[in-house]
């Protein structure tokens, strides 16, 4: 028999500390960019830790060290990742979640539940085209096909060998299209996929450098143009 703990709020958000002070260490030990996004770096700006009413924290990467971190994850095998680099057939989305694998959670990411455990979400930067006419032509076709791929899932998850070669096709679609640009050549950048849409686009200059902030107990690395980037979503 297995003896089962019921995690209030404080112990879940302490996981996620732990989880987020192991990304910390591994991108400083392999020389890998990473930055507060999202709620995190407002809550961090904000109330020097958590947004009161937040559950989770949101970390973003460039494209490059993106892909590295989930091989180092895999090989140190401390936490579980679950993306569509190393689980390109059953993960629904194009960002990653590195999981505490001793915990287990009920998780809404709309428009499915699943079950997994205590996480953070880790998104990339990826590079865009120079062009803003060519941009908005890039970003609607990548919403579109992640959004027919996503669809894709809601209509089967126990797909037979078509229907997995169909989401195939997709998800390869997408990874080509969010690699297609090289991040440290592009003025833009952002996660495209992301919830605030085309407001996190910005130029790439707002992640050229990081700066340590408070967040709870421990500091994190927010990007130098923090401002800017929370001014824009």
């Amino acid at each position: 028999l297995v003896e089962m703990t019921l995690l209030d709020e404080t112990a879940i958000r302490k996981i996620q500390l732990e989880i987020t002070i192991y990304l910390k260490e591994l991108c400083k030990k392999h020389g890998l960019k990473y930055y507060m996004t999202g709620g995190t770096l407002l809550g961090a700006v904000r109330h020097k830790g958590y947004i009161p009413w937040d559950d989770d924290i949101d970390i973003t990467i460039p494209m490059p060290d993106y892909k590295k971190l989930i091989e180092l994850i895999i090989a140190d095998d401390k936490y579980d990742v679950f993306s569509t680099y190393n689980e390109p057939d059953a993960c629904s989305y194009f960002y990653m979640k590195i999981i505490d694998r001793n915990t287990v959670m009920k998780l809404w990411e709309y428009p499915f539940l699943t079950t997994s455990g205590v996480s953070i979400d880790v998104f990339p930067l990826i590079g865009l085209p120079k062009r803003m006419d060519e941009t908005r032509k890039f970003f609607n076709r990548v919403r579109h096909l992640n959004t027919v791929f996503s669809n894709s899932f809601l209509e089967t998850m126990e797909a037979d060998e078509e229907m997995r070669e169909y989401r195939r096709n997709l998800r390869n679609q997408v990874v080509s299209m969010i690699e297609q640009y090289n991040y440290y050549e592009s003025e833009n950048t952002g996660y495209i996929l992301s919830k605030y849409w085309e407001k996190d686009i910005m130029p790439r200059a707002v992640y050229r450098d990081d700066i340590e902030m408070e967040f709870e107990d421990i500091t994190l690395a927010a990007p130098v143009g923090y401002a800017e980037y929370l001014e824009r979503i």
